[in-house]
C-alpha cells in the first residue's frame, strides 16, 4: 500500500485524503448505511491514513459517511470517527506550501 501511495504523490503536487468511513468494520460504524463486511479496523485505518500523511503532501483531509443517528449505534459510529480521527490527525505533521497562499 505504501508504495503505490509514494508512487502517486510522486506524480502530485498536492493531495486531498478523503476517507469513508464505511471502510470501517460495522462493529466500529454499526449505523452506517453502506457496511463494509470484513471491513478496516480503527488501527488499520490510521495506519493507510498515514502513509498518506508520510508523504509530505496531504493539504486537506476529509471524512465522510458518519450518520450519528439510530441510538446507541449511532453513539457508536461517532466514538469510533472520533478515535480514528485523533489517532490518524497525530501523524500529519506536514502541511505543503501552497504558493500564492
Amino acid at each position: 500500500f505504501a508504495a503505490t501511495v509514494r508512487e502517486f504523490a510522486d506524480a502530485s503536487d498536492l493531495l486531498l485524503l478523503h476517507v469513508d468511513l464505511d471502510v470501517l468494520d460495522p462493529q466500529y460504524v454499526p449505523s452506517s448505511s453502506t457496511p463494509s463486511a470484513n471491513g478496516l479496523t480503527i488501527d488499520q485505518t490510521a495506519d493507510a491514513m498515514a502513509a498518506v500523511f508520510q508523504t509530505g503532501k496531504v493539504i486537506a483531509v476529509c471524512v465522510s459517511s458518519l450518520n450519528p443517528g439510530g441510538g446507541q449505534r449511532g453513539a457508536r459510529s461517532v466514538k469510533s470517527a472520533t478515535t480514528l480521527i485523533e489517532k490518524a490527525l497525530a501523524g500529519w505533521m506536514t502541511i505543503p506550501f501552497v504558493p500564492g497562499s
